[in-house]
């Protein structure tokens, strides 16, 4: 009752202000996990839930996977969730996007469905420890996996995207973990990341040359940045193509 009775009072705000209720944003939003839509049988029980309980859901968020999968995989994942994004839409659901993995929350989380695309440098902490399975946002493997994803994903028209936490400078463990970052340990601190930086600091291109500097995340910061730039133009950009 208390959802009908405040998207009751949203749509009489609505009227009131001459905005049409059809163009406002949705109410209750759900994400879904990669294993939601695995195929088609798994979909099929997910969807008739959804259905089932219209009036708790507006909108879903289809989750990118949380480890590296391969592109033939994004490929393959993505085919699927526009036809079914075409039966959200049919029963009323605006489809969105959740990326739920750039760099990688930690190589623990990322592990759990993998990483078999990974074949450049990991996320390196100050220490010089890298991760396995958490990305170093400089690599152009990495740069170009990340736009060939973004422009699969694209293709069913996601009303919304949401990018995962984890396209930030620290918090990557092993390499990063949240305990150390009182104690500088932010940023990538791998030879390409130390490189790159070079170019912005005036101090040695070392970690142990880093390590006295104030300014020593800027490279790797500058290098995250770019990743959420270039991918938040390519979903718009490839969106905007397919309408």
């Amino acid at each position: 009752m208390k959802r009908k009775t405040t998207g009751f009072v949203v749509a009489a705000v609505a009227l009131a202000a001459g905005i049409n209720a059809a163009e406002l944003p949705p109410l209750m939003m759900i994400r879904l996990r990669a294993p939601h839509t695995a195929d088609d049988a798994q979909w099929a029980k997910t969807r008739t839930v959804l259905v089932a309980n219209r009036d708790a859901c507006d909108e879903v968020w289809f989750s990118t996977g949380i480890g590296v999968p391969t592109l033939a995989w994004h490929a393959a994942h993505a085919e699927r969730l526009a036809r079914y994004a075409a039966e959200l839409r049919a029963a009323g659901i605006v489809p969105s996007l959740q990326v739920q993995a750039t760099l990688g929350h930690s190589d623990e989380l990322s592990a759990l469905e993998g990483t078999p695309a990974k074949t450049w440098g990991g996320f390196t902490g100050r220490g010089g420890t890298e991760c396995r399975h958490c990305n170093c946002p400089r690599q152009p493997g990495f740069l170009a996996y990340v736009r060939e994803m973004s422009r699969l994903y694209a293709s069913f028209k996601p009303r919304s995207v949401w990018v995962d936490d984890d396209l930030r400078v620290a918090g990557h463990a092993p390499g990063s973990p949240w305990g150390k970052v009182k104690d500088g340990w932010i940023g990538c601190w791998c030879p390409t990341c130390l490189a790159g930086s070079m170019t912005i600091c005036a101090s040695p291109g070392t970690r142990l040359g880093h390590r006295g500097a104030r300014s020593r995340t800027v490279g790797s910061a500058v290098g995250v940045q770019h990743v959420s730039r270039r991918s938040t133009l390519r979903w718009a950009r490839t969106g905007r193509a397919k309408r």
